[in-house]
């Protein structure tokens, strides 16, 4: 059954109005015995940027304890030259606005309730100042219910449509429907979760995304804290699309367009941690290692008419190999400005356009490729103007970072990117402008990180990044595109 925004929205006014009508009381020793599920439940719910306040909004609602907080923020984004063509003067500006409102409600001593509402509104601009699109939606975000200590062990249960990620981002971040299990002790985590998306997700969808429409998901992972600052994890991801396949003449809505179909299994291991060092400071390492097989399906469109495309190829392949990410960041905390420095390499097998298949790396598809390097910010440590995927590639990254004010950061970081083969597929990339698969050579980045925390729920960001194309982009080489992103947000 579908629940109208509207209704939604009214049913959530509505309870905040009784909870705000009930008296609060004393804290009791059921509120006390049920503060490790609610933390827990707590760090479940937050996204990865987000910074809710310690002291967030709390009332009694039925006894019982019910915490709203939420998000408002804005992005201001220019990009310059994603054509990466000089004479193509456009540029695109775009705008967007959030709202989120979260409510955390304590149904017992050890099961958490846990609802949130989004509100988006996107305005693009391009050829210097011309509309391009308004786009408004409402979107259930998370709404799971999490049940700990099932049977009084340290088995727990969630359920309903929650966030996965993990700490980089590199195997998954994203918010599916789904059931997982969590297994906590003092020094192991493990989950395991089965997930498939059940109902649209905004108001403007006609249905489900088709990316996510019929594929079948199943998560695992275990980390292991061997000493306090250093942990070893083990990832397993298999993922099923079981969609409807398109073929050749077949015309579609631009909306029910699934460039991707893939199935397949991915294999990993992850060492991260902490280590003292007398000579230089502190050395924060971490290693990235996964092995995928799979199939893919490929589809290309042609646009017919404003709203319609034809399929005029279908492409199948094997999939599959081994990738690498790795890296050093080296803190020296001693020295004057307690500068940060950070090495990185990261490479995934690849095929090039005459590979019968089975030679390429693809990652899961629900990763983000977002981290820190020990800065106050999340960015995207591929790049923030390229974003590529790590597939058929090679990235060596030199990140300088210093800390300033009590809680802020600046980082400059650059890219170094090559292809393993030449291919005319550059998975993930933002540029307009496709790669000739004559050379390996995909170019160079460079991107500048500011973070502002000084207030206790105010975050603001400043991302200026460049890419400049290599000879892989034939004539268009040694042109360069620019990406401006200057975010706001108040947390409550």
């Amino acid at each position: 059954m579908t629940v109208a925004p509207g209704r939604l929205i009214q049913t959530l006014v509505t309870l905040t109005v009784i909870a705000l009508a009930t008296p609060s009381r004393a804290q009791t020793d059921d509120d006390v015995f049920n503060a490790d599920s609610r933390s827990r439940a707590k760090d479940l719910s937050a996204q990865s940027d987000q910074h809710r306040p310690d002291d967030q909004f709390e009332i009694r609602l039925f006894g019982r304890s019910l915490i709203i907080g939420g998000e408002v923020g804005v992005e201001n984004e220019l990009r310059d030259n994603y054509s990466l063509d000089d004479n193509d003067d456009r540029d695109r500006w775009i705008i967007k606005s959030k709202a989120e409102l979260e409510l955390l409600y304590t149904l017992s001593d050890t099961a958490v309730a846990f609802a949130e509402l989004r509100a988006d509104y996107e305005q693009q601009y391009e050829d210097r100042g011309n509309t391009g699109r308004h786009d408004k939606s409402v979107s259930r975000g998370q709404s799971w219910l999490y049940l700990a200590s099932l049977f009084e062990s340290p088995l727990s249960l969630q359920l309903g449509r929650q966030q996965f990620r993990d700490k980089r981002e590199w195997w998954w971040d994203d918010t599916l429907d789904a059931l997982r299990l969590h297994w906590d002790t003092e020094n192991l985590h493990m989950e395991a979760a089965y997930a498939r998306e059940l109902l649209p997700v905004c108001t403007p969808c006609s249905g489900i995304n088709p990316a996510y429409e019929d594929v079948h998901r199943w998560l695992g992972m275990g980390e292991w804290v061997w000493t306090k600052k250093n942990s070893l994890a083990v990832f397993a991801a298999r993922q099923d699309d079981r969609s409807s396949r398109h073929v050749l003449g077949e015309m579609l809505s631009d909306a029910n367009e699934d460039p991707i179909d893939l199935s397949g299994t991915w294999l990993g291991l992850r060492a991260r941690g902490r280590l003292k060092s007398d000579l230089v400071g502190r050395l924060y390492y971490w290693l990235d290692t996964a092995w995928m097989r799979g199939r893919e399906v490929r589809y290309d469109y042609d646009g017919v008419s404003l709203n319609l495309s034809e399929v005029d190829q279908v492409r199948t392949t094997r999939v599959g190999g081994w990738a690498l990410d790795t890296g050093l960041t080296i803190d020296f905390e001693d020295w004057p400005m307690q500068p940060r420095l950070t090495l990185g390499f990261a490479h995934a097998d690849g095929a090039g356009d005459d590979a019968e298949g089975g030679g390429t790396f693809v990652q899961t598809g629900i990763h983000d490729n977002n981290g820190k390097f020990r800065g106050v910010d999340r960015f995207k440590y591929y790049g923030e103007v390229l974003r590529p995927e790590l597939a058929n590639l090679r990235i060596y990254t030199l990140g300088l970072g210093l800390p300033i004010l009590d809680n802020s950061s600046v980082e400059l970081i650059a890219h170094r990117y090559a292809q393993v083969e030449p291919s005319t597929l550059l998975r993930g990339s933002r540029m307009r402008r496709p790669v000739t698969g004559r050379s390996t050579d995909i170019g160079t980045a460079v991107d500048l990180v500011i973070g502002i925390e000084e207030w206790r729920q105010f975050e603001v960001e400043l991302v200026v990044g460049g890419f400049r194309s290599g000879d892989a982009f034939g004539r268009f080489a040694g042109n360069t595109a620019f990406n401006v992103t200057l975010s706001l947000d108040f947390n409550f």
